[in-house]
């Protein structure tokens, strides 16, 4: 290798992003951009009638499937920020954690209608 291939290959070696803190600052924007990163979890629910949208009867619940959202069984009014799936209220993009109402909401919620909505998007 000659003296100017080595210069030029150490100046683009200095050049280069350090890699440990690169890919550490990769993994962070990629947490901050990806959309699902307070997404509420699908969980199973117990089966009243069909089982909503994009979740799978087994037994006496129904198995979210993998493009299922969050889903709660609809008491009057589905809460702001779900629709309507048959006997349950699918959770859009952007909705709070929702509970059925029963006596009085859990710490960090708040009555709407019904249910009980969390404060953030994350029971």
């Amino acid at each position: 290798m000659t003296d100017l291939e080595c210069q030029s290959r150490s100046s683009a070696l200095q050049k280069a992003p350090h890699r440990p803190q690169y890919i550490l600052q990769m993994l962070l924007g990629l947490a901050f951009l990806t959309p699902t990163a307070y997404a509420l979890e699908a969980l199973p629910v117990p089966r009243v009638g069909p089982c909503p949208t994009g979740y799978l009867t087994s037994g006496g619940f129904c198995q979210p499937g993998k493009a299922a959202t969050f889903a709660v069984a609809k008491t009057g009014s589905c809460p702001s920020g779900y629709q309507t799936s048959g006997a349950y209220c699918l959770a859009g993009r952007n909705a709070r954690h929702a509970v059925p109402l029963v006596t009085s909401c859990p710490s960090g919620y708040a009555v709407s209608g019904a249910y009980c909505l969390g404060r953030r998007n994350k029971p």
